[in-house]
């Protein structure tokens, strides 16, 4: 039942980081994502990773690592789109 659960959790994600149903993570104005989006958009992935890390299978692991490549280069973004913000 964990090994389900962990991947529909990296799966569903997966397809919310990609259709940006949380929140635009570019949001139109220029300014930063909101916290809230910010905090999903990385939360989710890495739940998805405890969960897989706990799971033996191949192919739970597989996903879960591209999962924390992803929110690492998601967060990475967000600190640099704040960076730019802020710098001006």
């Amino acid at each position: 039942m964990r090994a389900i659960l962990g991947l529909l959790l990296i799966l569903g994600s997966d397809f919310l980081l990609l259709q940006g149903v949380l929140g635009p993570l570019t949001p139109s104005d220029g300014g930063l994502p909101s916290a809230s989006d910010a905090a999903l958009y990385g939360a989710l992935p890495l739940i998805g990773l405890g969960l897989a890390a706990s799971i033996g299978r191949q192919f739970v692991r597989l996903l879960a690592v591209l999962d924390l490549i992803g929110a690492v280069a998601i967060l990475g973004y967000i600190a640099l789109t704040a960076t730019n913000v802020l710098a001006g």
